[in-house]
């Protein structure tokens, strides 16, 4: 594909320089008594209206202006993000304030048996193997008809579907992310993160600092979770790299087995060791 050309350029140049967001557009009734009609700007120039996002089985809501107020409404909770959102389900303020939309992933947004996902490809795993990622994406995009591809507001790329029968927390844990683990003196569990699969309950800002490479944000395409997977293990063999086990994590085999003398040299020693071998200490 011929954009792809250089898109590891595009994505330093867009890490660099984001693009800004535009302001929900709101277009009065015609006659009184009519709805009023939202427009919201989001995927750079990417105008679209609410009822289309309706239509088109995509669970949303109304995010703020960048950067103090770049988020979704505060009154909503874990019973929420499994309900499809609407635009009624918002108050017509919070959408007069609005500056994009977040989409739900996984559920919310399913639409015939099949579950929103994005993958994310984040900017460190462009910068960390670029050739891999684009390989990987290269697969995706040939895998389906209609691929979906974004250039993030960070760099990163997403590649956007919707996947029959799969949803990340509940099958295969390991395979919701890539990263490498780096440890810091003040965080050692401090990783990397290269990709995410986003799903389940979570959920996806569209707004002006995206652009859409390709594809059609109310037409994401289907695709399998084995031909999914097939180039994603392939990059994450490539650059996962978790934290090292821990001895409490080892298999039994390999954790170290400390040697209990036979006897201490005290009989209150001695009878202390018995009762603790009683109750299941070594």
């Amino acid at each position: 594909m011929n954009f792809l050309e250089n898109i590891i350029q595009r994505c330093h140049q867009r890490h660099e320089k984001p693009l800004r967001q535009r302001k929900t557009k709101v277009t009065p009734a015609l006659h009184k008594g009519l709805p009023y009609n939202f427009t919201v700007y989001c995927a750079w120039r990417y105008p679209i209206r609410l009822y289309e996002l309706e239509q088109a089985n995509i669970s949303f809501m109304p995010i703020g202006r960048a950067p103090q107020h770049d988020h979704g409404p505060s009154d909503f909770g874990e019973e929420r993000f499994l309900n499809p959102q609407r635009s009624s389900d918002w108050d017509n303020w919070l959408w007069h304030a609005a500056w994009g939309i977040q989409v739900y992933t996984g559920t919310p947004s399913e639409c015939n048996g099949t579950q929103w996902h994005d993958i994310d490809f984040k900017y460190e795993a462009i910068c960390a193997a670029p050739d891999a990622v684009l390989t990987c994406v290269e697969a995706l995009l040939n895998a389906v008809a209609n691929p979906l591809l974004t250039l993030s507001k960070s760099g990163g790329l997403r590649f956007s579907c919707r996947i029959q029968n799969y949803l990340h927390p509940n099958t295969n844990e390991a395979k919701q992310y890539i990263y490498k683990h780096t440890p810091t003196s003040e965080n050692p569990d401090h990783r990397d993160l290269h990709l995410e699969i986003l799903g389940d309950k979570g959920y996806s800002r569209w707004d002006a600092r995206y652009e859409i490479l390709i594809g059609d944000l109310l037409n994401p395409p289907i695709i399998a979770k084995e031909v999914l997977f097939a180039p994603i293990d392939t990059l994450r063999a490539a650059l996962h790299q978790p934290a090292p086990l821990r001895e409490t994590e080892l298999e039994p085999s390999a954790q170290t087995t400390s040697i209990m003398p036979m006897f201490f040299g005290s009989h209150n020693l001695n009878l202390a060791k018995e009762a603790f071998l009683k109750r299941g200490f070594s």
